[in-house]
């Protein structure tokens, strides 16, 4: 469990940077792709895992008390050994896939899946769902899977080359929670390490139509940025999201980003309807260098 994270206040974000998200738990794999072993990683990989996603949550405002089931961990092992075995993802793989398995199929179609042939290998792989870039992730879906707040329980599987995360279903659900918007990144402190001022913002509210929503963002010199809105469809991640990005294509491309010196943009987002929370929210987000 992660305790709540006041990502207004400079010096806690700093604080849970260093002594939260920094993490050194080594990778450990029991299994082989060369016997199609699935294999297992240890109790303190898990651990990390779970303490990174709980960590991404309480940053949001979420509870950071995500639990691990096992039983869904053995079968997104399995896909993880897939993944792994085929240098590839996939959500439907094909029976013919090396090390193909009925239950790693499954997890395969209920689970977040990330890759890499990096040399060292840690929970920081994690990283790449919230950041959610590239032209396939314009909805943000796997940032909207980790911080659905009725997320509960979840299934993890690793090999070296990739992380399999079981988030979808009725076994991961709990009850509805109060309505709440989830921004991400959430007003106040944002280390930049974690999301850059360019990358896609969101915000998340359960029920909420976004069809007329407007966004504003404006530099801490009160200049207005263009902004592209890129998606304001439901698409079933979790709760109903809009996203959106600072237009570099469009003056001013440059001079607000400050890069490692702080750099604030302030949001207003209004019009949205159905959202329990409200129908306007104006907040403002700090990128820092902890």
């Amino acid at each position: 469990m992660v305790a709540p994270i006041d990502a207004s206040s400079r010096s806690e974000v700093v604080a849970r940077w260093n002594d939260t998200y920094f993490d050194n738990t080594p990778f450990s794999w029991s299994g082989s792709v060369s016997t199609c072993a699935a294999g297992d990683t240890t109790d303190a990989f898990k651990a990390a895992v779970l303490r990174r996603l709980n960590y991404y949550r309480a940053m949001a405002g979420l509870p950071g008390d995500l639990v691990l089931e096992p039983s869904l961990s053995a079968k997104a092992q399995q896909a993880a050994l897939m993944m792994d075995a085929n240098d590839s993802l996939s959500h439907a793989p094909p029976g013919s896939w090396l090390c193909y398995s009925a239950d790693g199929a499954e997890a395969a179609g209920k689970s977040l899946l990330a890759y890499s042939n990096a040399p060292t290998r840690n929970v920081d792989l994690l990283d790449g769902y919230m950041r959610d870039r590239g032209a396939a992730n314009v909805v943000v879906g796997h940032r909207r899977w980790i911080l659905y707040p009725r997320l509960q329980r979840i299934g993890t599987g690793d090999a070296p080359q990739a992380n399999v995360l079981w988030v979808v279903g009725s076994e991961t659900a709990g009850p509805a929670a109060a309505a709440a918007a989830i921004a991400w990144p959430p007003r106040g402190f944002m280390p930049r390490e974690l999301m850059a001022p360019t990358d896609r913002f969101s915000l998340s509210c359960a029920g909420a139509d976004f069809s007329a929503a407007s966004i504003a963002v404006r530099a801490d010199t009160g200049q207005p940025l263009s902004v592209r809105v890129d998606s304001r469809s439901d698409d079933g991640y979790g709760d109903n999201t809009i996203v959106w990005s600072v237009d570099t294509t469009k003056s001013p491309a440059s001079g607000w980003d400050r890069g490692t010196a702080d750099t604030r943009l302030d949001i207003d987002v209004a019009n949205v309807a159905g959202c329990g929370a409200g129908t306007a929210f104006s907040y403002s987000v700090t990128f820092i260098t902890p």
